[in-house]
């Protein structure tokens, strides 16, 4: 595992729709469209269900997420264009997203983007347990979903990624996200937006044994941002895969 020091503070959109209880399709998307800012990107096809959660993979929290229901709203036909990235530049890829929301709290507790072809090096995440296991001894815990939405949306999250974390969202195969509580190292509790994107160009490394560390280890890199600051805190490649 590596970590990569921290950046500048970088404020975002100010999201302010306070949690509540999501009862139809129409709230669900409203809810979603604001925090992941995926509203504002045109050629965007919005639709959402109702769904039991029978299977999840967020670190210290899927035993709580797991048997309880959630609005699955998906996002078809994302180009994802971020404030920071050069004049005229056009994301090549179209990604399809998915973000879960509680529906008895109304708390957005991830957003992901999967490939469906083959891509090589590009191993599946974790179990919960797997990456507790990694993450536990490293002092990086996720405590609880935030009872406040995130004051950056998701979008922005990504343009501080692009502009002061490591690896760029347009490279990546796959995104995923939760917005939970974390804290790192004995740092005070705070919400946080942990993005990992998978399957970018490999983390150069150095140094002895650097030459066999295969690129399934390197292609990946999780972000986390302070949700409510802007704050980039750090970047890391663990949790890892499983063998």
């Amino acid at each position: 595992m590596f970590v990569l020091n921290p950046g500048e503070s970088r404020a975002g959109r100010n999201v302010m729709t306070e949690q509540h209880k999501i009862t139809d399709e129409k709230d669900a998307v409203s809810v979603a469209k604001e925090l992941t800012g995926f509203g504002a990107l045109s050629g965007t096809v919005i639709t959402a269900r109702h769904v039991r959660v029978e299977n999840d993979d967020t670190p210290f929290l899927a035993k709580g997420l797991i048997g309880t229901t959630a609005w699955e709203v998906k996002f078809d036909h994302v180009v994802l264009s971020l404030k920071s990235a050069l004049p005229g530049f056009k994301d090549a890829s179209v990604r399809m997203f998915i973000a879960l929301i509680r529906a008895d709290t109304g708390q957005l507790w991830s957003v992901k983007s999967f490939v469906s072809e083959n891509v090589p090096d590009l191993r599946r995440e974790p179990s919960a347990d797997v990456a507790e296991a990694q993450m536990r001894p490293e002092k990086d815990i996720y405590t609880a979903l935030p009872s406040e939405n995130p004051h950056i949306t998701f979008i922005d999250a990504l343009d501080i990624i692009l502009t002061r974390g490591s690896g760029s969202p347009f490279t990546a195969k796959e995104i995923h996200a939760v917005y939970v509580m974390e804290s790192d190292m004995g740092s005070e509790v705070r919400p946080v937006w942990a993005i990992t994107l998978r399957g970018i160009p490999p983390i150069p490394v150095s140094g002895p044994g650097a030459a066999k560390i295969p690129k399934w280890q390197l292609n990946r890199m999780r972000n986390v941002i302070n949700a409510k600051t802007g704050d980039f805190l750090f970047a890391t490649n663990s949790p890892q895969p499983e063998v």
